[in-house]
C-alpha cells in the first residue's frame, strides 16, 4: 500500500512538473491549433501584435494550412509594416481559399503599400467581389501616386457620387487635395469624415497636418496626439511613424525639446536607424545649440541613404559655421544626385550670396519666364536678391515685392523688404508696408524700421515731428521709443535721446537693446554709475549678453581700471566661448600693456572662434595695424580678401603704403577703385596719394570719372573740395563744399567748411557751423566744436552759452565741460563759478586740470583754507604743469604759508617754460621780499 502511494505520488508530481514548464499560459504542446488561433485573435484585438504573431505562427506549426492564422499573419505583417510579407501571407491564405472579407481590401491595401500601382489596375478591372465604389477608389489612389491628378479626382467624384458619405474615398480624396495645396477643401473633407466618425485615426492625422501648414501648431498638436492615441491599432507601422515623425516636427517648430524627445524615442521604437529619426535628432541639437550632435545625426541619417531634408540641413548647419567650403561640397553632391531639385538650387543660390558671388547665384536660378507658374516665394526672394546684388535695383526690388505678396503671411520677408525700400530710397512704399504689419512684428524690428523710415531724407527739424507723432501714436511702446533714441543719438541729438531710451527701458525692463543704448549714452557723459546700473540689470536678465560685459569693461577702462575690464572680457569669453569682440578687446590691452605675443594669440584665438569669418579676420589685421605691426596685420587682410570681403583689400593696400610697398599698393587700390562696392573709399585714398604727390589734376581727373560712373554729385564735388584742401587751394575748396551742400547738407560738410575756413584764416569761419546748428540743435558734436572755437577766440560770453547748451541735458554733463564753463564764468565774474567747478570737481576730480580749475576759484573766493588740499593733491600729480604749480603756490602764500610758497616759486620760474600766469608768478615772488 505504502509502495503504491509513493507511485500515485510520483506520478502526480510528473504531471505538476509538465504543467509547471508550460507556463502560466498553459502549454501549447497540449492545445489545437484552434486554441491558439483563439488566443492570438484577443491578442490581436488589444493591439498585441508581436504576441499575437507568435500565437498564428506557432498555429501553422502544428497546422500548416490553418488559414484563419494566415490571414491574420497578413494583417500583422501589414500592419507592422512588413508589405512583403503580408503579401506573401495574403497569397497563400487566398490560394488556399481563405473567406475572411477583410482579405480583399487588405490585398489592394498591400499593392498600394507596395506602390505596385499597375497591378491594382489590372486586379480592379477583372476582381468580380469588388464594389463601384472600391473599384473608383483604388483606382483614384493608384492614379493619384502616378501623377495622374484630374483622372483621380473623377474617379473619387464618380465614387461619392454613388456614396457620398464613403469614409474611406473621402480620406483618399482630402489626401489629395492636401498634396495639391487645396488645403480649404482638404480641410472641410476631413471634417465631414469626423463629423461621421470621431475615432478616425487618419482623418485627425490629415487634419493635424492641415494645421502645421496653416501654422496653427496648438491645434495641430491636439489633433495629431488623438491621431496618435487612435492609430496603435487602425493604421500601420509606417503611418504611425510618419505621425510620430510629424509630431516630432510640430515640437521642434513649437521650441518645445521635451515633447520632441519623447516623440523620436518613440519613433525609434517604430522605425529604428531611420534617417528621418537622425534628421529630427539633428533639428533637436540645434534647438538646444549643439551643433556639434546635430553634425553627428545628420552624418548618420546621409549614411542611411539618399534622404534629402538631411543632405539640405546637413549643408545649412556648414553654412551657419561659416564652413561655406564644406557646404558648397555638400550642395554639389546634392544636385549631382537631384539635379532638378528646386531646394538644392535655392540653398545654393543663398550660399552665393552669402559668400558674394551673385553672379554664380544667377546662374542656377531660373529666370522670370523660364519657371512654372506654382508661386515660389523663396525662389522669387533669392532672384531679386540676386539682381540686387548685381547692380539691377528697380527689377530686383520688383521680384521681392513679388516674393512678399505670394506669402503674405511671412512677417520676416516682408521686413527684409521694408529695408530694401529705405536702402533704395522708397520712403513711402517702407511706410506702406510697415504701417500694414502687427505692431509687434519681428519683435521691435518693425518699429526701428518704421522710424527710420519716418525720418529718412528729412531735416532733423522735421524728423522730429515724424518722431513725435509716431510716439504720440504709439505712446506705451518700448521698442519705437527705443528706436527713436537710437536714431536720435545717431544724429547727435542726446539730449532728445536720453528721456526716450529711459522711458523704452521704463515701459518694458526686458528691453535689453534699450538700456544697452541707454547705457552707452551714460558712458559717453561720463556717468559711469548709471552707466554700471544699466548694464548690470542687462547680465541680471541675460548672464550671456556679450555687449554688457564690454560695455562694463569700457566703464573701468573709463574709470582707468585696466584690471578690472580684462576681468569683465575674461568673463564674457567664458559666457559666450565663441565671443570674438573682448578677445579683440584683450588684445587692444595686451598691446597697450607691450604684450605683442598675447595680443597675437588673442586675435587668433578671435579667428578660430569665429571660424575664420571674414569681418573678423579684417578686425585682426585693424588692431594690428593700428599697432603698426605691418605684416602680421597684412596677412590677416589678405586672407580676408582671398574670402571675399572686398574692404579687406583696400586695408592691405594701406600696410602696403605704410610699408612704402607703393605699387602693390596702387595696384589693389585701382582694382578696388573699378569695383563699385568699393569704388569711393579707393578712389579717396588713390585722390590723397596723387595730391601728396603734386599730382592735383591726375586727382581731379581721377575724381570727375566718379561721375561717368553716376556717382552723386555731392560725392564728387565734397570729394575735389578735400583734394583742393589738400593742396592748400582753400579757397576752391570752400566752393566746393558749398556747392555739395547746397545738395544735401551733413554734418561732416559743415566741419570741413569750418576747418578749411580756419585754416585759411578766412572771416566769418563759424558761420557754416551755426548754420547746421540752426537746423539741428540737437547735434552736441558740432555744438562741442563751436564751443571750442569760441573758446580758443576768447569769445568767453558765446563761449559759456555754448556749454551752458551742451550741458542743459544730464546725458551730456561731463566733468570736462562743466570745468571749461566754470573757468568761463570765473572769467565773466559770474557768481555759477564755484558751483559749476565744484560739480565738476565731484565727477572728475582726480583730473588735475579739474582740479585746479575748482581750488583756484575757491583761492579766488576767499576759500584758501578749503582750496589748499585740493591744490596740493593737483599739483603732485601734474608736476610739470606750471600754471598748476603757481596757484598752490599763490594759495600757500595767501595761507601765509610764506616759505613754502617763496621756494615753489624758485622752482617755478627757475624753469624757462612759458605759461600763462608767469607775470603774477614774478611779481607774487617779489612781493614776499627774500
Amino acid at each position: 500500500m505504502g509502495e503504491s502511494m509513493n507511485m500515485q505520488l510520483h506520478k502526480l508530481l510528473i504531471v505538476v512538473g509538465v504543467l509547471c514548464s508550460c507556463g502560466l499560459g498553459g502549454c501549447d504542446r497540449l492545445r489545437s491549433a484552434e486554441t491558439i488561433v483563439l488566443r492570438g485573435e484577443q491578442q490581436y484585438q488589444k493591439g498585441n501584435y508581436r504576441a499575437a504573431q507568435g500565437d498564428f505562427k506557432t498555429a501553422l506549426e502544428k497546422e500548416e494550412g490553418n488559414l484563419a492564422a494566415r490571414s491574420y499573419l497578413a494583417r500583422i505583417s501589414y500592419h507592422l509594416a512588413d508589405f512583403e510579407a503580408a503579401q506573401h501571407e495574403l497569397d497563400i491564405a487566398t490560394a488556399g481559399g481563405a473567406r475572411d472579407p477583410d482579405l480583399l481590401p487588405l490585398k489592394y491595401q498591400i499593392l498600394l503599400a507596395r506602390q505596385q500601382y499597375d497591378e491594382v489596375l489590372k486586379a480592379i478591372d477583372s476582381e468580380t467581389s469588388l464594389t463601384a465604389v472600391q473599384r473608383l477608389r483604388y483606382a483614384g489612389q493608384s492614379k493619384a501616386a502616378m501623377g495622374q491628378v484630374n483622372d483621380a479626382l473623377v474617379a473619387y467624384d464618380r465614387a461619392l457620387l454613388i456614396t457620398p458619405n464613403d469614409i474611406d474615398t473621402l480620406v483618399a480624396q482630402a489626401t489629395l487635395l492636401a498634396s495639391m495645396g487645396e488645403t480649404a477643401r482638404a480641410s472641410a473633407v476631413v471634417d465631414t469624415v469626423l463629423k461621421q466618425d470621431q475615432n478616425h485615426a487618419m482623418a485627425w492625422f490629415m487634419r493635424g497636418g492641415l494645421l502645421v501648414a496653416k501654422g496653427d501648431l496648438t491645434e495641430a498638436k491636439v489633433a495629431l496626439e488623438t491621431a496618435q492615441k487612435l492609430g496603435q491599432q487602425q493604421l500601420n507601422w509606417a503611418e504611425q511613424a510618419r505621425l510620430l515623425a510629424t509630431l516630432a516636427d510640430v515640437g521642434l517648430r513649437m521650441r518645445d525639446p521635451d515633447a520632441t524627445a519623447r516623440w523620436i524615442t518613440a519613433l525609434d521604437g517604430r522605425a529604428p536607424q531611420s534617417p528621418v529619426a537622425f534628421y529630427l535628432k539633428a533639428r533637436l541639437a540645434l534647438l538646444n545649440n549643439n551643433a556639434n550632435d546635430a553634425l553627428a545625426q545628420l552624418q548618420k541619417a546621409t549614411q542611411q541613404g539618399d534622404y534629402l531634408p538631411a543632405g539640405l540641413l546637413l549643408a545649412n548647419v556648414f553654412m551657419l559655421q561659416s564652413s561655406f567650403g564644406q557646404a558648397e561640397e555638400q550642395l554639389n553632391k546634392l544636385r549631382n544626385d537631384h539635379p532638378d531639385n528646386a531646394e538644392v538650387s535655392k540653398l545654393l543660390a543663398q550660399l552665393y550670396l552669402a559668400t558674394k558671388r551673385p553672379d554664380d547665384a544667377s546662374k542656377i536660378l531660373p529666370q522670370a519666364g523660364q519657371v512654372t507658374d506654382v508661386a515660389d516665394a523663396q525662389m522669387d526672394w533669392l532672384r531679386g536678391q540676386t539682381l540686387l546684388a548685381t547692380g539691377s535695383t528697380d527689377a530686383g526690388v520688383a521680384m521681392l515685392e513679388k516674393s512678399v505678396a505670394s506669402a503674405p503671411g511671412d512677417v520676416p520677408r516682408s521686413l527684409q523688404l521694408a529695408r530694401t525700400y529705405i536702402a533704395a530710397g522708397q520712403r513711402d512704399k517702407a511706410l506702406a508696408l510697415l504701417n500694414s504689419l502687427p505692431a509687434d512684428a519681428g519683435g521691435g524690428q518693425r518699429q526701428s524700421l518704421l522710424m527710420l523710415a519716418s525720418v529718412m531724407g528729412k531735416r532733423i527739424v522735421d524728423a522730429r515731428r515724424d518722431i513725435d507723432a509716431l510716439l504720440a501714436r504709439y505712446p506705451e511702446d518700448s521698442p519705437l521709443h527705443a528706436a527713436a533714441g537710437t536714431i536720435l543719438v545717431q544724429a547727435g541729438d542726446t539730449q532728445a535721446a536720453l528721456p526716450l531710451l529711459s522711458k523704452a527701458v521704463t515701459l518694458d525692463g526686458k528691453n535689453l537693446d534699450a538700456r544697452l543704448a541707454l547705457a552707452a549714452l551714460y558712458l559717453r557723459a561720463n556717468q559711469h554709475g548709471q552707466a554700471e546700473q544699466q548694464l548690470n540689470a542687462v547680465l541680471a536678465q541675460d548672464t550671456k549678453r556679450t555687449l554688457a560685459r564690454i560695455g562694463l569693461a569700457n566703464v573701468a577702462l573709463a574709470k582707468g581700471d585696466k584690471t578690472q575690464a580684462a576681468k569683465q572680457l575674461e568673463q564674457a569669453i567664458g559666457a559666450d566661448p565663441a565671443a570674438v569682440e573682448p578677445r579683440m578687446q584683450l588684445a587692444q590691452l595686451a598691446i597697450a600693456d607691450k604684450d605683442m605675443p598675447r595680443a597675437i594669440a588673442l586675435l587668433q584665438q578671435a579667428v578660430t572662434a569665429s571660424k575664420n569669418a571674414p569681418a573678423v579676420l579684417n578686425g585682426a589685421g585693424q588692431v594690428l595695424f593700428q599697432a603698426k605691426s605691418y605684416e602680421e596685420a597684412l596677412a590677416y587682410f589678405e586672407q580676408a580678401a582671398a574670402s571675399g570681403l572686398k574692404v579687406a583689400r583696400i586695408n592691405a593696400a594701406l600696410v602696403n603704403l605704410a610699408l612704402g610697398q607703393n605699387v602693390t599698393a596702387r595696384q589693389k587700390l585701382e582694382a578696388s577703385a573699378s569695383d563699385a562696392e568699393t569704388r569711393l573709399q579707393a578712389t579717396a585714398i588713390l585722390v590723397e596719394q596723387e595730391v601728396r604727390e603734386g599730382k592735383l589734376d591726375a586727382a581731379l581727373q581721377r575724381i570727375e570719372r566718379l561721375r561717368e560712373a553716376k556717382v552723386p554729385a555731392q560725392i564728387v564735388d565734397e570729394l575735389s573740395g578735400d583734394a583742393y584742401a589738400m593742396a592748400s587751394q582753400l579757397d576752391v575748396a570752400i566752393i566746393r563744399y558749398e556747392r555739395a551742400a547746397k545738395v544735401e547738407a551733413s554734418q561732416r560738410l559743415a566741419i570741413k567748411q569750418f576747418r578749411t575756413r580756419v585754416s585759411g584764416k578766412m572771416l566769418n569761419s563759424m558761420t557754416p557751423l551755426n548754420a547746421w546748428l540752426a537746423a539741428h540743435p540737437g547735434d552736441i558734436a558740432v555744438r562741442r566744436l563751436l564751443a571750442q572755437q569760441l573758446l580758443s577766440s576768447d569769445d568767453h560770453a558765446a563761449a559759456a552759452r555754448e556749454f551752458e547748451r551742451i550741458l542743459a541735458d544730464s546725458a551730456t554733463r561731463n566733468p570736462a565741460e562743466l570745468n571749461n564753463l566754470a573757468w568761463l564764468y570765473q572769467q565773466l565774474k559770474d557768481s555759477r563759478a564755484e558751483t559749476t567747478a565744484h560739480e565738476a570737481y565731484q565727477m572728475g576730480g582726480d583730473e588735475p586740470a579739474i582740479a585746479d580749475t575748482y581750488g583756484w576759484i575757491l583761492v579766488n573766493a576767499g576759500k584758501t583754507a578749503e582750496a589748499l588740499p585740493i591744490l596740493q593733491k593737483a599739483a603732485a600729480v601734474a608736476k610739470t604743469d606750471l600754471e598748476i604749480q603757481y596757484h598752490l603756490a599763490a594759495a600757500q602764500a595767501k595761507n601765509g604759508q610764506k616759505d613754502q610758497a617763496k621756494a615753489l616759486l624758485q622752482d617755478i620760474l627757475a624753469n624757462q617754460q612759458a605759461f600763462a600766469s608767469r607775470v603774477e608768478a614774478e611779481q607774487l615772488r617779489q612781493s614776499l621780499g627774500k
